[in-house]
């Protein structure tokens, strides 16, 4: 007894091909993660924020200021002191207007030394701070 040979089904080419657009979401997912995990720049220390019940979702233009618990200042995971951010600041209102700021600051951050940060750069005119924090749970 002779039997011919086994010829593919058409039905499984077409499986095949609705399996196509499900790779292609997979791939283009694994590629829109890898261009966001290079996006976001990574912070010079850890700052854990503190928390809050009340907030309202900061903008993404503003300028994102990190705070270490001892006082360090960070933003654009460069490390600099308050005469320069007052500086750059001034630079700012020179070129157009005052840009929006964010703290990112430690929650072991003490308030008098938070203060101390704040005064300078109301004298230039911010009148405006954002503070991160993390919502309460």
């Amino acid at each position: 007894m002779k039997l011919a040979p086994r010829r593919p089904r058409a039905h499984s080419s077409a499986r095949d091909q609705a399996l196509i657009p499900l790779i292609n979401v997979v791939f283009l997912m694994l590629i829109f993660f890898m261009v966001i995990g290079r996006l976001v720049p990574p912070g010079l220390f850890a700052v854990d924020p503190p928390s809050s019940r009340v907030g309202e979702v900061a903008t993404p233009d503003a300028w994102m200021v990190l705070v270490s618990a001892d006082g360090r200042l960070a933003m654009n995971g460069q490390g600099l002191s308050v005469d320069t951010l007052v500086a750059r600041l001034r630079e700012a209102d020179a070129t157009h207007a005052l840009p929006q700021l964010t703290l990112k600051a430690d929650a072991a951050l003490s308030a008098g030394r938070l203060r101390e940060l704040l005064e300078p750069l109301r004298r230039v005119g911010l009148e405006h701070i954002h503070l991160v924090t993390i919502p309460v749970r």
